[in-house]
């Protein structure tokens, strides 16, 4: 098995949108150098009454047109209902009785229990797959609050000079590479974060866009390429001043120069920055450290709110698009929607997932993302 692809399928398409839908799902195998075949499993509830007149048959003849004449032709097809499968194309009656054979017979097999034993897990709702309730779960603590109200109202402006912007971005690696898999009991704080007036900073931190968008390519590519980023952006002020940040998270960063002054620096650190944003890049991402920061983020979301919390959720959103989990992804969105419909950045997510663009390294097996060891759905 190969590079697998789960899509939703078009309501009642016109033959255009069909062959629009297959040229789609070709250009998102396309990453797969290696794939020869095709095999399509066809979740269905449609009514299949005539065995002759099959559902869904625009887009399975466009599919099978459009992918033989890109070398990786269909092998076969099921087709899946809530109580029956059968092959989609086989009209032998002898191999592939009608209607279909049970759904018990995967459901209660070996090869399933496995699987689950695995990882993967299949649910009756988006919500119940993700693992992401209706109802957002906050646990406030009180000092964490406070301490975010202090540091938003005591930096105010300053995030943006570059000299505290260097620090803030130092203080969310060590938080993150300071988090561990370790388990903790509900409602202390995570690991990587010692005390509140840590909390508090980095959820402040993140009423600042440009932390937060430079935080999403540090966990990606790593910091160098991150703060050049911001820093041939022009979206940071020269002007100096004391650092703050609390003593737990000071790594004591020294000040990171502009890349048109570093002889070794990279010229097009912006290009690559705004790249890895959506979705351009060709690297390979740190998978270790964005799943590291995105279990802190997750366990950050129960001392949130506000625009913080908005932050959290949406950053979440990001990561589960980058590996390529559209459900999840879209989830931790609705969240965040719920919370501020108005929030810039989800806005933008939500317009980008419409697309149904991928990351680039998602679309490539030795950059994408891979559920083994993790959580998959």
């Amino acid at each position: 098995m190969g590079a697998t692809l789960r899509v939703d399928l078009p309501h009642n398409p016109t033959p255009g949108e069909a062959g629009d839908f297959a040229e789609q799902v070709r250009h998102y195998l396309g990453g797969d150098t290696t794939r020869d075949s095709t095999i399509i499993a066809l979740y269905s509830d449609a009514p299949w009454g005539d065995q002759s007149e099959r559902p869904h048959s625009r887009i399975m003849d466009a599919l099978e047109a459009c992918l033989a004449f890109a070398g990786i032709p269909v092998r076969d097809a099921w087709w899946i209902s809530g109580s029956v499968w059968r092959e989609y194309f086989c009209d032998d009656v002898r191999c592939c009785p009608w209607p279909g054979r049970p759904i018990d017979d995967i459901t209660s097999s070996e090869l399933n229990a496995e699987l689950i034993f695995r990882g993967s897990h299949y649910g009756r709702s988006i919500e119940e797959a993700t693992g992401i309730g209706p109802e957002l779960q906050v646990n406030t603590d009180r000092a964490v609050e406070e301490s975010t109200r202090e540091n938003v109202h005591r930096v105010g402006n300053s995030w943006l000079r570059e000299n505290q912007f260097a620090a803030t971005m130092g203080a969310w690696r060590t938080a993150v590479e300071g988090h561990g898999d370790g388990s903790r009991r509900a409602g202390r704080l995570p690991s990587g974060i010692q005390d509140e007036e840590s909390a508090g900073f980095l959820l402040a931190s993140l009423t600042c866009k440009t932390v937060r968008d430079c935080l999403l390519v540090q966990i990606s590519i790593g910091p160098e390429i991150a703060l050049k980023g911001a820093f041939c952006g022009d979206l940071l002020s020269s002007q100096s001043g004391a650092l703050m940040v609390p003593e737990a998270l000071n790594t004591n960063p020294a000040a990171a120069r502009r890349a048109d002054e570093d002889p070794d620096g990279t010229p097009d650190a912006l290009a690559v920055f705004q790249a890895v944003l959506v979705g351009g890049h060709d690297g390979p991402p740190d998978w270790k450290s964005i799943n590291r920061a995105a279990d802190l983020f997750k366990m950050l979301l129960q001392f949130s709110s506000g625009p913080s919390s908005a932050a959290l959720l949406t950053m979440l959103s990001w990561i589960e698009w980058t590996k390529g989990r559209g459900s999840h992804a879209q989830s931790y969105l609705d969240k965040c929607l719920e919370l501020d419909p108005k929030y810039k950045l989800a806005v933008l997510l939500e317009q980008l997932f419409a697309t149904g663009r991928l990351p680039r390294w998602a679309t490539k097996p030795d950059t994408a993302w891979s559920s083994i060891g993790a959580e998959a759905a």
